[in-house]
């Protein structure tokens, strides 16, 4: 759950929470006393604490697994690249409460679907949804979500009972140490919510609430994994105390046979400040549209049948489409669920100072494994999406690339360095990837120049891919240098493995394809000159590789003449250039 730099918060299939980043949790510092996260990984484990319970007849079901209730140690997402205590959470063990036999679940981005199956007389299922509409990115930069719980009585008579939402809360590290939270009521815009506050230095709100609908409404604190009152919540819930950070919501409800009603429940939450490892706070994006976390409740209360509507209605175009394959139309729907992990919106402040007053946007790497803002060929890779159909935020990460170039023309590997991998951006990295970096940004103006048809972005990116293009060609002098690694070998290329030297047939592909590009952008420029150069750049680099590295059969791997060292492996995506 969760849109464009919003932060995110898992929906498990098991019903449960899952891990989270909406308290701005993204720099967790080693040891952490709270969960002993290593420093620089940006999303914590799970919570695994129970969303939704149901109480009929003096019975309440628990809406997770089994596995949930039996507790234990669990693997939230083990990441391989971590040791495996990072992730493995001790969840307690629930007593006196039935569970759901099984849980069906389909997530397509940004909507989970899940049907509950238990022998209780009512049936439970849930659609939960983050606002996250492909075009809009001002939509998409809502804070919140809906869970729309539907209930159903199956049986011949009429049936009472209550369904109630839980959450957590933030952690004490989330929370900044703080050790009280207080609690108001809001009734606005068919709105009845409770406002949760911790009292520390940076904000870190959150709203629970019901829209609309009629019914007794009740708050109080979180249940976890307290059996005994989620088995009262038809009564009572638990009081809270001013150290507790969850929440619970209950609806009570009443059903004639066979009828069904909707009870929805919204989350939203407000933290819209994080401390780099710099010490420099910013700022997100959605802080310039809402004041507060009740703004943002109150807006979904207004606006969730018209943003549900247009969600499905761009998936629906998705998977409607009967010529592409199942997995395919799946896959374009779900790819999306990036956004929500890894983007970053932020606001000018002192580490940024030539930040515009639309914002700086990034994406991370990997949130677990390689949390670094921008790494350029990941970005190459992996910002179709963006380009496409956020080109106004594609537009503000090119320009931070465009700050970041060298005088010397070196374009910038990551927007962090790689010793404080982490979502800030103050610190750019060179050198790594370097053979291949220059490519990569000029293949990324040119993407973004034709998706928005605009000659303004080639206008302001020209010099830059000149001098990029200049430096790339020039890494290693001589008549191979086109296609070569950079002088010495150092730097690696794309594939950070194994051994890389002198001419390449994947890393000259690529060459060619950025002097083919450079060349159609200065001739639409009107610089003969600099077009000239690129096509005996072009040719210098075709005469090599073909009259060089073609075997017969293939194209070598890798070849140093003055070395003798060669690799006559085929690489899988040897053809990147082509594609380019």
């Amino acid at each position: 759950m969760g849109g464009i730099s919003t932060g995110c918060i898992d929906v498990d299939a098991a019903g449960v929470w899952g891990m989270s980043t909406i308290f701005s949790d993204f720099t967790l510092y080693s040891p952490n006393p709270v969960n002993n996260l290593p420093r620089g990984v940006p999303r914590h484990p799970a919570s695994f604490s129970p969303i939704l319970g149901l109480s009929v007849g003096g019975q309440t079901w628990l809406l997770t697994s089994p596995r949930i209730a039996e507790g234990g140690k669990i693997d939230a997402c083990h990441e391989p690249a971590l040791p495996k205590k990072f992730w493995e959470v001790d969840v307690p063990k629930i007593e006196g409460v039935r569970t759901a036999s099984d849980i069906r679940y389909w997530g397509h981005y940004p909507v989970a679907d899940l049907e509950y199956e238990t022998d209780a007389p009512v049936a439970v299922s849930m659609r939960a949804w983050s606002p996250f509409i492909p075009g809009d990115a001002v939509v998409s930069n809502t804070p919140g979500s809906v869970f729309e719980v539907r209930l159903h009585n199956r049986t011949k008579k009429a049936q009472q009972g209550t369904i109630a939402f839980n959450f957590p809360g933030p952690t004490d590290y989330e929370a900044r140490g703080a050790v009280k939270f207080s609690r108001r009521t809001v009734s606005e815009g068919g709105l009845a919510g409770l406002l949760v506050n911790p009292e520390s230095d940076f904000k870190a709100q959150y709203l629970v609430g019901v829209i609309g609908g009629s019914g007794t409404v009740r708050f109080g604190a979180g249940l976890g994994s307290n059996g005994a009152a989620w088995a009262a919540i038809a009564n009572v819930l638990p009081v809270a105390k001013l150290e507790e950070a969850g929440t619970s919501c209950a609806v009570d409800f009443k059903l004639r046979p066979s009828e069904g009603r909707v009870v929805r429940f919204v989350l939203a939450w407000y933290a819209p400040q994080w401390v780099g490892f710099d010490d420099t706070v910013y700022t997100h994006m959605y802080a310039t549209r809402y004041q507060g976390v009740e703004q943002v409740a109150t807006h979904l209360a207004k606006a969730h049948e018209q943003v549900l509507r247009r969600i499905l209605s761009w998936q629906g175009a998705i998977y409607e489409s009967r010529e592409l394959p199942a997995w395919l139309r799946d896959t374009l729907v779900n790819n999306f669920a990036l956004i929500p992990e890894d983007s970053f919106w932020t606001l000018q402040n002192q580490a940024m100072p030539w930040v515009g007053p639309e914002g700086f946007f990034g994406m991370l790497e990997c949130p677990r494994g390689c949390p670094q803002i921008e790494c350029i060929p990941c970005s190459w890779y992996g910002n179709q999406p963006i380009a496409f159909f956020f080109p106004q935020l594609a537009y503000l990460t090119q320009k931070a690339y465009l700050h970041y170039v060298s005088p010397e023309g070196e374009a910038p590997f990551t927007m962090a360095g790689l010793q404080a991998a982490s979502p800030y951006a103050s610190q750019p990295g060179y050198f790594w990837q370097r053979s291949l970096n220059g490519t990569c940004y000029v293949d990324l103006v040119d993407r973004l120049w034709m998706r928005t048809g605009d000659d303004a972005v080639l206008r302001e990116f020209y010099d830059s891919v000149k001098k990029v293009t200049t430096y790339t060609m020039n890494l290693r002098p001589g008549a191979d240098g086109v296609i070569s690694m950079p002088k010495g070998n150092g730097g690696m290329e794309w594939f950070e493995a194994g051994e890389w030297a002198g001419m390449c047939a994947h890393l000259g592909g690529l060459h060619l394809s950025q002097v083919r590009i450079a060349e159609r952008m200065a001739e639409h420029m009107g610089d003969a000159d600099f077009a000239r150069q690129c096509r005996d750049w072009f040719d210098q680099g075709s005469k090599s590789m073909e009259e060089k590295m073609w075997t017969g059969g293939y194209y070598l791997n890798f070849f140093e003449p003055e070395t003798g060292k060669k690799s006559d492996a085929i690489m899988a995506y040897q053809l990147d250039g082509e594609w380019a």
